[in-house]
């Protein structure tokens, strides 16, 4: 039959990955004396494979992305190499790529925390994390553009301090707690955070203040997440409503201790603290983006207990910081990892 006499009776595709191999490329450097000047030359290695290790950038960039974002074990990671890709490696040589990747990984944890502390808006959080069978606190600094994560020995106020070092936010988003507060101009509080405390003043009894504080919460939080659908003007006037509404739930009298301490808390220090996310809509009423760059780092924590030296939890957290600021460029976590292990990939996408 012709072409003619034909129809597409049927159209489907068949996807499938041939056998992985891993590519060995033999590089030969060679010697010579110049007979013009009677010096001895020596060829120069490739750039993108120099002596030493091996292992190249694509090798390191798979080790560090499925060590550090799924949580798989070194000596898991032999087995997945060695049937996965047929690469047969030691847990000692996983290590050594690790630790041999801390040197890029630094260099680019830097560039993002300068990118951060630059920004006008910062968020922060923090969580705990095992390092050599101690108790250590992973801290999460983040804008809209680059997330910096650190492992460090203390909770303390000094670390967002140091963090920050000469440089000051226009407005910093974060919880309560007192080692997050004070390092920028003006401060949002989380009211998710305030929203959970409420809740628990209602659950100890109190059935004057707390349940319209939550519900004024809640409220504020609806706002806020309609500002993109809605104008300046509508926004100054929710503004307004709401501060009215504010005042009027801090004269009441809590029903209980609880909720005394909650209304306390508001009414000496919070006043200005809850709505500011009304006047500047580059702020969110919630810390959810830094809680929600923590939660990886939370899993991690129960599926491995953390890190048996300094080394290992400074090249988590560096990655962790990558991994996070490409997702926020549309990047995968893959990519981000082998731009930066590779200088002639990361040229090419410059």
């Amino acid at each position: 039959m012709s072409p003619a006499d034909q129809t597409l009776a049927h159209a489907y595709d068949h996807i499938d990955l041939p056998p992985i191999r891993p590519v060995t490329t033999r590089i030969n450097l060679h010697k010579g004396t110049c007979r013009g000047c009677n010096r001895r030359v020596a060829a120069s290695p490739p750039t993108d494979m120099q002596p030493g290790s091996p292992f190249g950038s694509g090798i390191v960039s798979i080790a560090a992305y499925l060590h550090g974002c799924h949580m798989v074990s070194y000596d898991r990671l032999t087995e997945v190499f060695a049937g996965l890709l047929g690469l047969k490696l030691s847990e000692g040589a996983i290590a050594n790529m690790l630790a041999r990747a801390a040197i890029p990984f630094a260099a680019e944890a830097d560039r993002i925390a300068d990118i951060v502390r630059s920004s006008p808006v910062v968020a922060s959080d923090e969580t705990s994390a095992r390092v050599c069978g101690k108790t250590w606190w992973q801290w999460l600094f983040a804008s809209t553009s680059a997330v910096y994560h650190t492992i460090v020995p203390t909770r303390g106020r000094k670390v967002p301090v140091e963090f920050l070092g000469d440089s000051k936010p226009k407005v910093w988003i974060s919880d309560r707690l007192a080692a997050q507060c004070k390092h920028a101009e003006a401060h949002q509080y989380c009211l998710a955070h305030l929203i959970r405390d409420a809740q628990f003043a209602i659950d100890a009894g109190d059935i004057v203040f707390a349940p319209g504080f939550k519900a004024f919460l809640k409220r504020a939080c609806a706002i806020g997440r309609k500002r993109p659908q809605i104008t300046d003007a509508t926004i100054a006037k929710h503004a307004r409503d709401l501060r009215r509404e504010l005042d009027r739930l801090l004269d009441l009298e809590p029903t209980n201790t609880e909720g005394s301490h909650l209304r306390a808390s508001m009414a000496v220090d919070a006043r200005d603290k809850l709505l500011l996310f009304l006047t500047r809509r580059d702020v969110e009423p919630t810390n959810n983006r830094a809680e929600r760059g923590l939660r990886p780092s939370v899993i991690f924590r129960k599926v491995t207990n953390c890190f048996r030296s300094v080394w290992g939890a400074k090249v988590y957290a560096d990655l962790r910081s990558i991994v996070a600021t490409g997702s926020l460029a549309g990047r995968s976590p893959l990519a981000s990892l082998r731009d930066v292990l590779d200088p002639v990939s990361r040229t090419a996408h410059a």
